[in-house]
């Protein structure tokens, strides 16, 4: 028995070093189902966002290109992500582009133009926990921040700021099409 957990150990660091290693986080939350991209999403309902007033983000979605900017495969090491969040009082969908990495069994992304930070978690059983860090967004007539526990939003020079719930979302594995809404 011990030799044969010898001999595990050794493989897995062998394929760890090899730049193949197979990546159980990875292969678990992204791969493709059905031959679509992986999508995650969340609505949150009314009675959850009663019982946190200060959540501003009422819906969330993120989806994974299956190939780079430079058309080489998603991987662990690097892929991209869309994401896409509504917020209270608004129908408009704000988006950004993500690229991401693999980190201490989670995941680590950077939204484009200093549009902030997220870290994903692949949970057991099977959603995925998203902390942001920070998240700006630009729309079509402002911009919407969440930060710190707090949100900033600014349209027409006025900025209108308050308490912010918007740091962890638990998102489901959802139909690419419940991700595609967030591109409309």
């Amino acid at each position: 028995m011990k030799k044969a957990a010898t001999i595990l150990f050794l493989a897995n660091c062998c394929l760890a070093n090899s730049g193949e290693a197979w990546s159980a986080p990875f292969d678990d939350a992204f791969t493709p189902l059905k031959g679509e991209a992986p999508c995650y999403a969340r609505a949150y309902d009314s009675a959850h966002l009663k019982a946190h007033p200060a959540q501003q983000i009422t819906r969330m979605t993120l989806a994974m290109s299956k190939t780079g900017e430079d058309g080489k495969p998603a991987s662990a090491s690097r892929f991209e992500l869309g994401v896409g969040v509504k917020r209270k009082a608004s129908q408009e969908w704000y988006g950004g582009h993500a690229y991401c990495e693999e980190r201490a069994g989670g995941f680590h992304c950077f939204l484009e133009a200093d549009g902030g930070e997220l870290e994903l978690t692949p949970l057991p059983d099977g959603r995925l926990k998203v902390e942001a860090k920070r998240l700006v967004f630009e729309g079509e007539k402002d911009f919407f921040s969440v930060e710190d526990g707090a949100f900033a939003i600014e349209k027409e020079g006025k900025v209108v700021q308050g308490k912010s719930d918007d740091s962890v979302f638990l998102l489901d594995r959802a139909p690419l099409a419940k991700c595609r809404e967030s591109d409309r």
